[in-house]
């Protein structure tokens, strides 16, 4: 919650600078982000917004009105009216470039679901599926195929719902959504079981319940568990049902009360426990859907008929009477059917279109062959070009690494050695010489005292490096570093990350210079390099930087291949960055 909020006062200040700076559709994407993690503090930054909105552009406008109803949707408010999500789909079915027409059509069967209009939220869906072909919004094409299989499935069409179901689960897969795969295998599961495939159905909640397990979502390992108990129920397997139910009543939120409470009275109504099944069924009274209301008041009705009580079960079948002509209302089989035969036809009619696009391609694949031989000419000669400029920046690369390796060698431990060796060699040399040739041995002599003061200040230079590396590891600087994790109250800011370079930049003679002069490096890149060069371990590097240690250890991998145009180890570039 305290990250949350955080996270709420960040974006608040965002708002107030981008309003200034009038970035508004910048400010629309991440408050787009925002309604899937909180959509209560996206509704707070669109009303805050608001304000602005009649100076803004007419696609900025409708952005916004979108993002509206994807914030109410997300927080479980019920769309009242369909006057402002229509105007938002016809306006994007004229700017079909904008890229936002399937989502308007997802979200206008969402209001049409709210409405109680199933045809009609059908029809939306159904269009958007339509248009999802080369989208890679995997979670929102999930999501409308499950709302297709749902619509189907209340509607007892359930050889289709399980196919909707099963592409819903696909897209799960594909978005790398945990949490949707657990949902897409719930419903997928649910659909097996209308079909009387109860193995199949039993694998599928086994399987949701794994996977929530191991994400610790307590509320979808007992979503999962109220429809296994749900099942067990129907098979009669009481014992089993009771062990998965009891989690759930223990752990019971708002939203899940109406499913949890109808599996519950159920299961005491079967187990002959009349006085707890009675308590769950006037509990679905208060909370209930319309469908659990349903079957409280049936429930209720048959215990009062037992219990001799006929004027209330009089009553509650009155109840019972009026929330079946509501489902009615709701559910209409014969328009359902008749929509998905519309969308049958449409299909057939698209099939028919490639089938004419075919004929077409056949009649003219003489056209084709000189297209696809003058694309294929003309890619040879570009991929040629290509190379040529590869090769030259390669050569540039390995010459600029050539500079390097002399300039380190210039000032390493190992030349300082090398010119002793040297030096020794000139003691001999001038010996021999002084003998026979006094100018010679003068000569070498000079030589042999410049690289004498050569060391001197090359020593004197690492051992300048040195002090200055300790004071920098005691420095208050390098202890807020070493203290934070970007996490809590010591919050790396980019005037941290500023003086950071420059204390390294003065201590190991301009590495950041010198590092970007081999490869521009973006801001992330660097802060990695600066840490490796303080000789940080890649765990703390990745909570400094808010990314894995995987992530990390393919970063580093990366930059080794971008200077040295070759693969290498994490571990060559972490020896390369301390060399410099």
């Amino acid at each position: 919650m305290k990250l949350h909020k955080l996270l709420f006062f960040s974006l608040c200040l965002l708002c107030l600078c981008s309003c200034k700076d009038h970035r508004s559709p910048h400010i629309l994407s991440v408050v787009d982000s925002l309604t899937y993690v909180n959509p209560d503090s996206a509704i707070n930054l669109l009303n805050s917004l608001k304000g602005q909105m009649n100076r803004e552009s007419k696609s900025t406008q409708m952005y916004y009105r979108l993002l509206q109803i994807k914030a109410n949707d997300k927080a479980y408010i019920p769309h009242t009216s369909d006057s402002i999500i229509l105007p938002i789909v016809e306006y994007y079915e004229k700017k079909r470039g904008e890229g936002h027409l399937m989502e308007a059509y997802y979200y206008a069967g969402r209001v049409y679901r709210d409405l109680q209009d199933a045809p009609q939220a059908l029809d939306y869906f159904q269009r958007a599926a339509q248009i999802s072909s080369g989208s890679i919004d995997y979670r929102l094409i999930s999501k409308i195929y499950a709302q297709i299989a749902t619509l189907f499935d209340y509607q007892d069409i359930y050889d289709e719902s399980l196919k909707m179901f099963k592409k819903a689960y696909s897209y799960t897969i594909m978005a790398n959504d945990s949490a949707g795969m657990v949902y897409a295998l719930r419903d997928l599961a649910g659909s097996y079981r209308a079909n009387t495939c109860i193995d199949s159905s039993l694998y599928c909640y086994q399987k949701a319940y794994s996977l929530a397990h191991i994400l610790h979502q307590r509320f979808l390992m007992d979503l999962v568990q109220n429809q296994m108990a749900s099942l067990y129920i129907q098979q009669k397997k009481y014992d089993l049902a009771w062990r998965l139910l009891r989690s759930s009543l223990n752990n019971l939120a708002g939203h899940s009360k109406s499913g949890v409470y109808s599996i519950a009275s159920e299961l005491y109504d079967k187990t002959g426990d009349i006085d707890s099944a009675t308590y769950y069924y006037k509990e679905i009274l208060d909370c209930g859907t319309i469908y659990a209301k349903q079957a409280a008041h049936r429930g209720l009705a048959k215990i009062a008929i037992l219990e001799k009580r006929p004027q209330e079960a009089l009553e509650h079948l009155d109840h019972y009477l009026l929330c079946s002509d509501s489902i009615e209302k709701i559910t209409n089989i014969e328009t359902i059917r008749k929509a998905q035969s519309l969308y049958n036809y449409q299909l057939r009619e698209r099939e028919n279109n490639r089938l004419i696009v075919e004929n077409s391609k056949q009649k003219s694949w003489i056209i084709i062959v000189f297209a696809a031989f003058l694309f294929l000419f003309v890619s040879f000669i570009l991929y040629r070009e290509n190379s040529k400029r590869r090769q030259l920046q390669l050569s540039l690369q390995l010459n600029k690494l050539e500079n390097l390796r002399n300039q380190l060698y210039q000032q390493s431990y190992q030349a300082i050695e090398d010119n002793k060796k040297q030096i020794e060699k000139l003691v001999g040399q001038i010996r021999e010489l002084e003998k026979t040739n006094g100018s010679q041995a003068e000569l070498l002599q000079a030589q042999k005292e410049q690289i004498e003061k050569n060391n001197i200040l090359l020593k004197f230079k690492q051992e300048k490096q040195r002090t200055e590396e300790e004071v920098f590891f005691g420095s208050e600087l390098y202890v807020f570093f070493r203290d934070s994790n970007n996490e809590g109250d010591l919050k790396i800011t980019r005037e941290h990350w500023m003086a950071l370079q420059v204390e390294i930049d003065r201590i190991y003679n301009n590495f950041t210079r010198r590092l970007l002069d081999l490869y521009q490096f973006n801001e992330f890149e660097q802060h990695v390099c600066l840490l490796l060069k303080i000789r940080f371990s890649i765990k703390h590097i990745s909570l400094l930087t808010v990314h894995s240690k995987s992530g990390i250890v393919s970063t580093r991998k990366r930059m080794y291949a971008k200077v040295f145009a070759k693969s290498g180890l994490p571990e060559d570039w972490d020896t390369f960055i301390q060399s410099l």
